[in-house]
């Protein structure tokens, strides 16, 4: 089974932070793999809430994503992604993270069909 972290942002409204988010988040995807937590997958909404992101992204364990957190606390990596993290706080109204597992019925081989 595969262990996910699934980032819903809601962005502030406008194309200007939407541009914003874009360019920061080149940054934070850079910082994250590093750590061996790989984006899999980013999305916008283009019908639904506006300027609402979502970021799926593979960790190994539930524990994964706070080591990585956690290194983002050392000073000189705080210091190389200062400008980043205040462009994401600006940028970003709302975040919620979930941590999420693998449905055993997806890792199932589907049924043959039956045509």
């Amino acid at each position: 089974m595969s262990n996910y972290m699934l980032a819903r942002l809601k962005l502030e409204f406008g194309v200007s932070n939407l541009v914003r988010y874009n360019e920061a988040m080149k940054s934070i995807r850079e910082f994250f793999e590093d750590e061996g937590v790989m984006l899999q997958h980013a999305f916008i909404t283009s019908v639904g809430p506006v300027c609402e992101a979502w970021n799926l992204w593979k960790i190994d364990d539930h524990a994964h994503w706070e080591r990585a957190m956690a290194r983002g606390n050392d000073e000189r990596v705080y210091a190389k992604y200062e400008d980043v993290l205040n462009t994401m706080q600006e940028v970003v109204a709302e975040e919620n993270v979930s941590l999420l597992d693998t449905m055993p019925f997806f890792m199932e081989s589907p049924p043959a069909s039956g045509v």
